[in-house]
């Protein structure tokens, strides 16, 4: 029984003198931090994650950085093709209004030239009909 509370003191105070890491000992006036293998292998893990989670945050940043540049061209872009779609809705805008005059003054021209036909055929029978009454009228 005594051993067995000698080796439970002789446990506890090694598990007390395991949980004091990391110490802190002072060597010439420099601070020294004493760790444990597995707290020193934990601490690499983390320094190396650390850095491994900042290098992609640097190229996260540069890529948001790309991105936002080729964003803000592209939005210039679309800028200009909107600028040009309202140049070309107001050109086709301008040719249905004259091709729509165009179509009327077609018509009022085609009007003319019938009846300008007309006035030339009647000219012609006029001019025939006289013809051939002169012609009647002098070979008697």
């Amino acid at each position: 029984m005594k051993k067995l509370i000698l080796i439970s003191i002789l446990f506890l105070g090694n598990f007390a003198y395991c949980q004091d890491y990391p110490k802190v000992i002072v060597v010439d006036g420099d601070t020294v931090f004493v760790f444990l293998k597995e707290q020193a292998k934990k601490m690499t893990t983390w320094d190396v994650e650390k850095n491994f989670c900042l290098e992609l945050l640097s190229n996260c940043d540069s890529h948001i950085s790309t991105l936002d540049s080729l964003l803000s061209l592209k939005e210039q872009g679309l800028i200009v093709y909107k600028q040009k779609d309202i140049v070309y809705q107001s050109t086709l805008k301008t040719l249905k209004e004259l091709n729509y005059m165009f179509s009327e003054e077609n018509l009022l021209l085609e009007k003319q030239v019938k009846k300008e036909k007309r006035k030339g055929l009647f000219n012609t029978v006029i001019g025939v009909v006289i013809t051939f009454l002169v012609t009647f009228l002098f070979s008697k």
